[in-house]
């Protein structure tokens, strides 16, 4: 049967029809230009995939499996074909009860009903009295919602669902929408050219992160599908005639340390020489669009051949030195197999040459450790692996625009990070894998542990370390800000490090976008309870189940109380009446800031002291001494900030300094300045 055909004719002679007793609008309105251009738009769109109008089977019809050998299979509260006066184009599918119920959507192969991702969906909803009345989501196979969004117009509207990985989609009504929806002209767009993800089993898996067992936990190997090839590095698979599942592709395969394209995708997914066992115990596959696809295999056909990058996780230096963005992306001649597929899109000019991993999270510098210099010496913490590829590929939209984030790695040590709110991440023997934390990634329990936070709440972060009786160095960092800890710690042996995270315009709480948290967020998020964001990562979702309400509310007021600013007396050049400042003085300003009964100086965060514009560092790494200045009998912390870092001009009247107490309160002082 020809259903392209059956949908223009199913046009056509339904414009003229008036509503029938079934209707999803008691007042619907119907025009050429409405319905039938979008209609059209939908044919030239879905070749890759039949359109199901639901005029296939009668009206009445529950419908299950019966598009099976199609690709999809439909679910709910009982969905079944109706008629819709509403709907130009029907006969429609409904819920249960009619026209109020959810619809699902499954995607399989076709044949065997086994599940399956697709690139992209496509359909029609509504007819819609109200806007925002009803959700869609979307999942990945693992049951993990990708997105969601709400109806955004009043009528027929059509929406289609992009990003790939995409293994099912639930429809439902939200809020009122009285006369119901129904859904027509589903389509769906399978996978094409894609970057596959492979883990295998055993500590080896495929000798791709580490010369001996694999340190980094998830997926532990990348490919590059397009064709029926698959572009890799690889060190080397050993020699002979690999298989599909089914035993029906076979490939002879050749020992090469190289860039490589000898697999297929089926061969690459069960990677054994017998079809009845295969080491890989978990695959995914996420789509790429043909023409970008096109142009990362031109340039990975350019560097055939190049080695593939070895791991040495041996200590810091081989860490920064081998696992480091550059090393891993051709550098040397050398690439890792993550490596390979982030090249390969930066050079096809993706996100502006930015690749599938903005280049923020795929490393980031941090003051070495193992040495105490001023300024500090610098090293480069690297991040870039296939778990880090597959969240940012799967989140892609969650990760646009990003202005603040969190990220760590962890080497070898368990360790349990706390957000401001008491949400946890990370892993300890007792508290097992833990990822409370919306929208963050964590790579899971490993020798190399690694997380990021994409616009995270602002406050104060705990993060406890425990030891596995090894040589420990962490290093986590906020856009700017950082901690970490190089030193051995006991089996069991308990450090803990707290990191502050500032606030920024989009950022977790940040309602009314101004950069900040505070009454006017929670003024702002009012008007807007009880209404489902149109996408993830909503600033007001602080919980992130995709609806704005009375529990985001409230853990909103709680985090603006964390972060409520305590003002303090300070004292800016205590020997001195007038404050004189010497912009070209290239030395250090003293700053007291004041205890009194009301505040004590030792609840301050040392390492969270700035002062001027600029935000300079006490001068010496314990921060300041303390000393009772103004002989009013308490203790004051003295600090000593370069002149040339506070960021002073001509015209300023006053300096401030800031801090964060260990409790997680900002704290600010202000004292009058005379520039010179």
């Amino acid at each position: 049967m020809n259903y392209k055909s059956l949908i223009f004719l199913s046009v056509v002679l339904s414009l003229p029809l008036t509503v029938s007793a079934n209707s999803t609008s008691p007042n619907p309105i119907f025009s050429n230009e409405a319905f039938v251009a979008p209609l059209f738009q939908i044919q030239q769109a879905a070749d890759a995939s039949e359109i199901i109008t639901f005029s296939e089977f009668p009206i009445g019809t529950s419908i299950t499996n019966q598009y099976e050998d199609i690709g999809i299979i439909f679910g709910g509260s009982g969905s079944f074909i109706t008629s819709d006066g509403a709907n130009p184009t029907s006969p429609v599918l409904s819920g249960s009860p009619i026209f109020q119920g959810n619809i699902t959507g499954q995607f399989v192969e076709p044949g065997t009903g086994e599940s399956t991702v697709v690139e992209s969906f496509t359909f029609n909803a509504g007819y819609f009295d109200e806007f925002g009345s009803t959700r869609i989501e979307w999942f990945d196979p693992d049951g993990k919602k990708l997105g969601q969004r709400i109806n955004s117009q009043l009528g027929i509207e059509q929406l289609t669902f992009e990003g790939g990985n995409i293994a099912s989609w639930k429809i439902g009504i939200v809020e009122s929408e009285p006369s119901g929806y129904a859904i027509d002209n589903v389509s769906f767009v399978p996978i094409g050219p894609s970057i596959l993800f492979r883990e295998k089993s055993g500590d080896d898996k495929d000798g791709t992160w580490g010369l001996f067992v694999d340190e980094i936990p998830g997926f532990d190997h990348v490919g590059f599908h397009i064709g029926n090839k698959v572009y890799e590095a690889h060190p080397g698979y050993l020699s002979g005639t690999y298989v599909s599942a089914d035993g029906e592709e076979s490939i002879s395969m050749s020992q090469i340390n190289a860039v490589q394209s000898q697999h297929s995708r089926e061969t690459f997914e069960h990677d054994s020489m017998s079809s009845g066992s295969t080491p890989v115990i978990d695959f995914e596959e996420i789509p790429v669009e043909e023409q970008l696809a096109t142009k990362m295999r031109d340039a990975i056909e350019t560097v055939q051949g190049a080695t593939f990058q070895f791991i040495n996780f041996s200590n810091i230096d081989g860490i920064q030195t081998t696992l480091s963005p550059s090393a891993q992306k051709g550098g040397d001649n050398t690439f890792t197999c993550v490596g390979l597929v982030e090249w390969a899109a930066e050079q096809a000019g993706h996100n502006e040459g930015g690749g599938f991993i903005n280049n923020n999270f795929e490393s980031f510098l941090f003051p070495d450790p193992r040495v105490i210099t001023f300024p500090p010496e610098l090293i480069e913490v690297p991040l870039l692996s296939p778990q880090l590829l597959n969240y940012a590929m799967k989140g892609q939209n969650l990760l646009q625009g990003v202005n603040q984030w969190v990220q760590g790695l962890f080497d070898p040590v368990d360790f349990i990070l706390v957000d401001p709110l008491g949400r946890k991440i990370g892993y300890t023997q007792a508290t097992g894998h833990v990822n409370e934390i919306p929208n963050a990634f964590y790579s899971g329990d490993g020798g190399v542990e690694q997380f990021l936070i994409p616009n995270p709440i602002p406050g104060i972060y705990n993060i406890v370390l425990e030891g596995v009786n090894d040589d420990v160095f962490t290093a986590i960092s906020a856009n700017g800000t950082s901690t970490g800890f190089h030193g051995f710690l006991s089996n069991g042996e308990q450090k803990e490090q707290t990191l502050f995270v500032e606030p920024k315009a989009g950022t977790g709480g940040d309602v009314d976008g101004d950069g900040d948290v505070d009454d006017d967020d929670i003024q702002a998020l009012i008007p807007q309870l009880n209404r489902f964001t149109d996408g993830l990562g909503n600033p007001g979702d602080i919980d992130g189940d995709g609806l704005l309400s009375e529990n985001d509310l409230a853990l909103l007021t709680e985090l603006v109380n964390l972060l409520g600013l305590t003002e303090v007396d300070i004292d800016i050049l205590p020997e001195s009446q007038t404050n004189p400042i010497n912009l070209k003085s290239k030395g250090v300003i003293p700053v007291v800031i004041l205890g009194s009964e009301a505040f004590d100086i030792e609840s301050i965060d040392i390492e969270s002291l700035e002062f001027g514009p600029s935000g300079a560092f006490p001068k010496h790494s314990i921060g300041g001494h303390k000393e009772d200045v103004n002989g009013d009998g308490l203790m004051d912390l003295v600090s000593h900030y370069p002149m040339q870092e506070a960021g002073i001009v001509a015209g300023d009247m006053e300096a401030c300094v800031s801090a964060i107490t260990i409790q997680g309160q900002k704290i600010t002082g202000c004292d009058q300045i005379n520039v010179k």
